[in-house]
């Protein structure tokens, strides 16, 4: 008998520091968080502003400029994510209502973007009523021998806690407005793959695509960034020039 209390006590007490240990990850946001806040809030609106739209001229320029290499050589685009952030916090709202007529979650704000090894972190933070929280989604993306890209989810976080991916997306089916025929993408099959096209056409004769992207750490000498490559193709002349004028450019009226 003393053995079993001695057995259900020790087991009390784990339980309840394990719940303890969990409350702490759920209420601790993860240092890219901390860091991308203070970035925004040592930078004024108008020195943000002009980063993501200087950070548009040049993604631009890059992609579009004449191709100088054999056709169908890679270049390579290197943007730290503060810029990307920058540009997240400034224009994503207003670019995703023109280009895809897209209305972000008013409930969903503070949208940026880090790296984890070789994965994108996409961070946001979700109020809805009592719950005040900041989301961590890890994706990894895999470029295919047949010119598409696979877009993985592979990881799941509320503040620091790591939660069970599959289980948390069956959750988010079940909330009006986030799955169904209308939505752009089915968010319970993101842990299943969503694979794509990462071609889009950036003027009447030419695509680009995207062939390849990794992550760098920030160094004493550069700060985090991903670095994407790609290279153009010629695009078929049954191609819709609208939709080229609308896809080539990040720039939002």
């Amino acid at each position: 008998m003393r053995i079993t209390s001695i057995f259900i006590l020790c087991s009390i007490a784990l339980l309840t520091i394990a719940g303890l240990w969990a409350y702490w990850q759920y209420k601790t946001v993860p240092k890219y968080w901390v860091d991308n806040q203070q970035y925004l809030s040592d930078t004024d609106n108008q020195t943000l502003y002009r980063i993501a739209s200087d950070l548009e001229k040049h993604l631009n320029s890059k992609i579009t400029e004449p191709q100088t290499q054999p056709d169908q050589s890679s270049r390579r685009l290197r943007i730290p994510t503060s810029l990307i952030n920058a540009w997240l916090n400034q224009r994503l709202t207003l670019w995703a209502a023109d280009f895809y007529g897209i209305e972000l979650p008013e409930n969903i704000s503070d949208v940026m973007l880090s790296t984890e090894a070789d994965n994108l972190v996409l961070a946001f933070e979700i109020n809805d009523g009592n719950i005040n929280q900041v989301i961590s989604t890890i994706f990894n993306i895999t470029f295919n021998n047949s010119d598409t890209a696979t877009l993985k989810l592979v990881g799941l976080r509320a503040g620091s806690l790591s939660l069970p991916v599959s289980a948390s997306l069956s959750q988010l089916g079940e909330i009006d407005n986030l799955t169904g025929p209308d939505t752009p993408v089915e968010i319970t099959q993101l842990d299943k793959g969503l694979t794509f096209n990462p071609t889009f056409p950036i003027d009447k004769s030419r695509n680009a695509q995207i062939i390849g992207l990794k992550t760098e750490p920030a160094t004493p000498d550069h700060p985090e960034a991903i670095v994407i490559q790609f290279k153009h193709t010629p695009r078929p002349s049954n191609s819709s020039s609208r939709h080229a004028s609308s896809a080539s450019t990040l720039s939002a009226s």
